[in-house]
């Protein structure tokens, strides 16, 4: 990737908006049940357990460790 970057005559970058304060979302928080994912929580989940994706900005986004 940075290989293409540096021979590309433009580049756009595309964010989301982040749904708590509005501001541009790099990047995007895992909910299970509409809260912050934990850290350990297994990355595929069996079918029909309520869980989603959603924009954040850096200041909103969340890793539980506890």
């Amino acid at each position: 990737m940075p290989a293409l970057l540096a021979i590309a005559t433009r580049v756009e970058k595309l964010t989301a908006i982040c749904p708590i304060c509005g501001e541009d979302a790099h990047c995007t928080q895992r909910l299970f049940n509409d809260e912050p994912a934990h850290y350990h929580d297994p990355i595929v989940l069996p079918g029909g357990i309520a869980e989603g994706n959603e924009p954040r900005c850096l200041l909103h986004h969340k890793v539980r460790r506890d």
